[in-house]
């Protein structure tokens, strides 16, 4: 871009394009998340790469610990928000996750987020010292009305109320996540905000469950993440202009991330259920003495063929899930069925347990962990009169 004028140019051409297009679009339904949108972007940047200066200065921060950090707190909040799912209960993934729908699914993500984030990336490191805050607001103004659904917006508007709702469930949400791509690009470039938001919506779209929609835990989660990684990110960059080195570049730093992502990445495994192992927390002493209230069990799912008596099975009861131990197994002219008592109860279940039932098999019990998931649901039941999916018993 020539001149500042040509930038804001441009920047207005994103608004009108890439915003208020799709005000005109929405109700044309998935062609325009899976073929308008993408196009649109993979246009705008075309656009863009006839304007791109010869050399963009380079930031003087280390790239890779920004993105090292970047990637920890797209893991983290993964980590965090699925596992909110143990206390609030989970619901069905609304994606399609066949083969093809994942790839469907990606298209539609990578097609928009990757031409966005470097059309990002571009204006704010063409940005100068006089303009560099007021760039960054309209940045991330045009950015974050990008994604909005405007389907959404066109239910909400039909009243007041649903207005404030929407402006503090959906867009002061989007609004931060913006604004913190945005200052992820002004220090390192488009690869720290990509690593962000592709963690997050990738793993979205692969995983067969999401946790259940209480907003204000979902809006804490929004505003925790990227506020804390923007401390850590800052805190490395003043010792990197403080001391003129990076303090956190030794071997033991690196051995100590490298550690940390792995053990995410294992336990994003379980959380999201992409393993045929699920973590569960008990809420009642049915199970004693082997099986405590505030303990959480593995659960390895549905292996029918393997279950035997003195296993201990999770299995649905109407709307709650009950852990006990199979005392009998009976074949029926209906099948099998199986009889079922929790170790501290004095007689077995009511009713025999059938194989659809089942949900798996318990393989592992680690004491007292659950605890906390206890408390966030016993706080939104009684605290704020939300009532949550039932708990393992």
């Amino acid at each position: 871009m020539k001149n500042k004028k040509t930038t804001y140019l441009f920047l207005l051409l994103i608004f009108i394009v890439g915003s208020i297009s799709p005000i005109f679009l929405w109700n044309v339904g998935n062609n325009y998340t899976y073929i308008y949108r993408p196009l649109i972007w993979l246009m705008l940047l075309g656009v863009l790469y006839l304007f791109i200066p010869k050399k963009i200065k380079p930031f003087s921060f280390r790239s890779r610990d920004v993105r090292e950090i970047t990637l920890i707190a797209g893991l983290v909040y993964i980590l965090v928000y699925y596992l909110l799912g143990i206390a609030i209960g989970y619901a069905h993934s609304p994606y399609n996750r066949s083969f093809l729908g994942i790839i469907a699914n990606s298209w539609a993500i990578l097609g928009f987020l990757i031409p966005r984030e470097i059309i990002r990336n571009y204006f704010i490191k063409l940005s100068t010292k006089r303009n560099k805050i007021l760039l960054f607001v309209l940045v991330t103004i045009t950015m974050t009305l990008t994604d909005v659904s405007y389907g959404s917006v066109a239910v909400s508007a039909q009243n007041f109320m649903g207005v404030i709702e929407y402006v503090i469930k959906t867009f002061l949400p989007l609004l931060v996540l913006n604004s913190f791509l945005t200052y992820l690009v002004s220090k390192d470039n488009h690869i720290s905000s990509l690593i962000y938001i592709l963690v997050i919506k990738l793993v979205s779209i692969i995983t067969p469950v999401f946790p259940n929609n209480i907003f204000f835990l979902i809006v804490l989660i929004d505003f925790l993440v990227p506020f804390f990684t923007f401390i850590k990110i800052e805190n490395a960059f003043n010792r990197y202009k403080n001391y003129g080195f990076n303090l956190e570049n030794s071997t033991k730093v690196k051995i100590e991330r490298f550690i940390l992502i792995i053990v995410l990445i294992v336990l994003l495994t379980f959380t999201t259920r992409l393993l045929p192992y699920m973590p569960t927390v008990i809420v009642s002493n049915s199970m004693l003495p082997q099986i405590k209230r505030g303990d959480m069990v593995i659960i390895k799912r549905k292996e029918y063929d393997k279950i035997q008596i003195n296993d201990i099975i999770v299995y649905k009861l109407d709307n709650v899930y009950v852990v006990h131990r199979i005392i009998k197994i009976k074949n029926t002219k209906d099948g099998i069925s199986y009889i079922t008592k929790g170790d501290n109860n004095r007689s077995p279940d009511a009713k025999p347990v059938k194989e659809e039932q089942i949900t798996g098999k318990v393989v592992l019990n680690i004491p007292s962990i659950g605890y906390p998931t206890i408390l966030i649901r016993e706080f939104l039941e009684h605290g704020r009169g939300i009532i949550v999916e039932e708990g393992v018993r």
